[in-house]
């Protein structure tokens, strides 16, 4: 009989399967690249720190396809499926899954952050950087937030499903 915590981990692993969608969609990004001229220094430099951050689209995929049961292990109860799920049962397994898929889509720019800052850093560059990071500082701060408030949610999912959940009202 299935079980809430295989349920769960199969989601995490739907998840991963979207991520390493992503995957590609990102290698033919990283193709186009290749044609269009740099704002910056060498188009060959620019395109390694592109593929740092395109890096983090495999990572995601893997981590969610490859500790998925670990994952779901604590995270959900290892109970039955059957008809009598209560409602705060599903909403756990819901908020958890939103949870990760809010920290995993933060991740890919947030490896991507981290490659610009590598390419900048090069002392020819580092003139350059500010004016980078002033338009990329507030996607950063956005997928930084985003990143800790999905495992927050994931991480307190039970807790949140009991709160809100309609049982007994």
């Amino acid at each position: 009989m299935l079980t809430l915590r295989q349920v769960g981990a199969l989601g995490i692993k739907v998840l991963g399967v979207t991520y390493l969608a992503q995957t590609v969609l990102a290698g033919f990004s990283l193709l186009s690249t290749r044609f269009i001229p740099s704002d910056a220094g060498s188009p060959d430099a620019f395109l390694i720190a592109q593929v740092v951050g395109a890096l983090g689209y495999p990572i995601v995929a893997w981590l969610l396809m490859g500790t998925a049961d670990d994952l779901a292990e604590r995270l959900f109860p290892d109970v039955p499926v059957s008809a009598t799920f209560q409602p705060r049962d599903l909403l756990t397994v819901g908020l958890a899954i939103v949870g990760l898929a809010m920290a995993a889509s933060a991740v890919p720019a947030l490896v991507q952050g981290v490659g610009l800052a590598v390419y900048y850093g090069e002392a020819t560059r580092q003139q350059l950087a500010e004016a980078r990071f002033e338009r990329e500082w507030p996607e950063l701060v956005r997928e930084g937030l985003s990143f800790v408030t999905g495992v927050a949610i994931a991480a307190a999912s039970r807790p949140i499903a009991s709160r809100f959940s309609l049982e007994g009202k």
